[in-house]
């Protein structure tokens, strides 16, 4: 799913302005990214929490070279027990 059919669903169910909508699924989206980097963030439908991976050593697999891989930051999704029990019917 886009953002674009995201935002239309939401304003269909919504009745909602599709701007209006479109607005408050960005801000909703920038708080996400600034705040996660906090805390971890707990919603009905799961958790999002920064991970950190650390620096390591890595193949190219065209040539097999080793090359380092530097340590980054991603975001980690766990769904809540309700969206597993949903998705598990």
């Amino acid at each position: 799913m886009t953002k674009k059919e995201l935002v239309n669903l939401v304003s269909k169910n919504t009745n909602v302005s599709v701007k209006e909508t479109s607005e408050v699924l960005d801000s909703f989206f920038d708080l996400i990214v600034k705040k996660v980097s906090e805390d971890k963030i707990n919603l009905p439908i799961g958790t999002f929490k920064l991970a950190t991976r650390k620096a390591r050593v890595g193949r190219n697999p065209q040539n097999g070279e080793e090359i380092q891989i530097p340590a980054s930051k991603s975001l980690k999704f766990r769904a809540s027990k309700a969206v597993k029990e949903e998705l598990n019917k």
